[in-house]
């Protein structure tokens, strides 16, 4: 049996050695926290459940192929429902949006009665577009591994639909050539936040997410989705996957430029292949020595922009008799000028005043809801002047003191508050200054600054959210997969 040894249990990592177990390889996982999932994580505190990293799934076919192709269905394991509504949107001047779910018509019918008909066929053409860019760019930027760049600017079906991606214009440009209306740009460019980017920078293929999104459905997994690691944790151990925690990986042990193993808590452990669940900046610049030549992927790195981080608030309530406002599962509250979110957070890379948040409430309306909070952040870059282990207080209170103008009355029903700034998730998950996402979209050629998932290091893979195709749940997944069929191939 060839030896697997595996850095991290985020959700890529998972997805590639729950795939290599299944076909036979002796799979050993090396985590440095005391379980798996990496940010994909819930947590139970009494009465109150928080979803600390992703609150929503979509593309669950990602998982559901996973499982199915590893033994087990996971419905069998876990119990998927779609979110209903799928998002409720405000905006500064009352307007008040609510987005059913997996149903574009229901979606226009309710944009022609609060903004107008003109407005519902603009939404229309944008979603039409958006599903000819994911129909053309699904295949060879998201379903497989990265090739030459050059290639895919010599290959006859990119050019014969260069005019329908359109890799010179922003999403902010696409969006605006179709309408007037604030309230679907909002709405539209804050698909570009997925990805930690800047809709005024980032490529017009992001359009594709609000079609996935309201395609696939917004579904939610019961228990949280930090359930999702839990039960690929179970799976590969079913599998005979072992899993080693609170270790702390010091190095990948190269020779001759092929990995050959990882030292682990002052050990070498040697094995057949490596896969680094790490954020590529950790694999490239501290995990590999740097006498070590990596091809290009340190120059790569350099090119890229760090996607922006979160600010999280996580708070318990209690409801009384009162009658207190009651939210749905997804809610995002938009500011009265959109676009100085996105100069304060990449221009002056500050904390922002008066930010978008976005809500995840569990047991709305019952004695107990749970809300997770989300703003986002720069990151945690203390010599630019952005130390948020010295803003966090200040913070906190500024988007507490939103939350009562906004009339949720928050402080008067409050019975857990934990904070969680960008210096916190740099620690806990070794994502540099708490970058959620890897790297940003901000460039047309971003994605080809991505780490690749098979290293110019032989026998040295990568999967996370800072490696190809991209951060968020479904992309890591797949992620894992192109990994796994890249070691199952090579037959070696």
């Amino acid at each position: 049996m060839k030896k697997v040894l595996i850095i991290g249990t985020g959700i890529g990592a998972l997805s590639a050695g729950m795939r290599l177990a299944k076909n036979k390889y002796e799979v050993h996982f090396f985590e440095m926290r005391d379980k798996p999932g990496g940010k994909c994580e819930t947590v139970e505190i009494g009465n109150f459940s928080f979803d600390r990293g992703p609150s929503l799934l979509t593309l669950p076919a990602v998982f559901r192929d996973l499982f199915l192709a590893t033994g087990k269905r996971l419905e069998l394991m876990a119990e998927l429902k779609p979110v209903e509504p799928a998002f409720d949107y405000y905006f500064a001047d009352g307007t008040h949006l609510q987005f059913p779910n997996l149903s574009l018509n229901g979606i226009l019918a309710e944009i022609e009665s609060k903004l107008g008909k003109k407005e519902s066929q603009e939404f229309a053409q944008l979603i039409a577009q958006g599903e000819k860019i994911w129909d053309i760019s699904r295949t060879p930027f998201i379903e497989n591994e990265l090739d030459a760049t050059w290639k895919y600017f010599v290959n006859p079906a990119i050019i014969k639909n260069i005019y329908t991606i359109k890799p010179w214009k922003t999403l902010r440009g696409i969006v605006n050539a179709k309408t007037e209306s604030n309230h679907l740009r909002c709405i539209l460019e804050r698909y570009a936040t997925y990805s930690g980017s800047d809709p005024r920078k980032a490529p017009g293929v992001l359009l594709s997410i609000p079609f996935m999104e309201i395609t696939f459905g917004a579904w939610q997994i019961k228990g949280g989705l930090g359930k999702l690691g839990e039960l690929a944790k179970e799976r590969a151990e079913a599998l005979g996957a072992k899993f080693n925690f609170q270790c702390k990986v010091e190095e990948i042990l190269i020779e001759y430029n092929k990995a050959i193993g990882i030292k682990v808590n002052g050990e070498n452990i040697f094995g057949d292949y490596v896969i680094s669940g790490a954020d590529a900046q950790i694999t490239y610049n501290q995990l590999i020595p740097s006498k070590v030549k990596v091809g290009k992927e340190r120059s790569r790195l350099k090119k890229s922009e760090l996607s922006f981080s979160g600010f999280s608030l996580f708070l318990g309530l209690k409801n009384s008799s009162k009658n207190f406002p009651k939210l749905n599962h997804h809610t995002v509250f938009f500011p009265k000028d959109y676009n100085q979110e996105f100069v304060e957070l990449f221009d002056q890379k500050k904390p922002i005043n008066d930010p978008t948040i976005y809500i995840h409430c569990v047991n709305s309306g019952q004695e107990y809801e749970s809300w997770s909070i989300l703003i986002n952040a720069p990151i945690h870059d203390p010599k630019a002047g952005c130390d948020w282990d010295k803003l966090k207080k200040n913070y906190q209170d500024l988007i507490l003191n939103k939350l009562e103008g906004l009339g949720l009355r928050v402080k008067e029903r409050l019975q857990y508050l934990e904070v969680r700034t960008p210096a916190d998730l740099e620690r806990d998950y070794g994502a540099p200054g708490g970058s959620i996402y890897g790297q940003s979209m901000n460039h047309p050629l971003a994605t080809f600054n991505r780490a690749r998932n098979r290293s110019s290091v032989e026998k040295l893979f990568c999967t996370s959210g800072s490696t190809h195709p991209g951060g968020g749940l479904p992309l890591v997944g797949l992620s894992g997969e192109m990994v796994a069929n890249s070691i199952i191939k090579s037959g070696t």
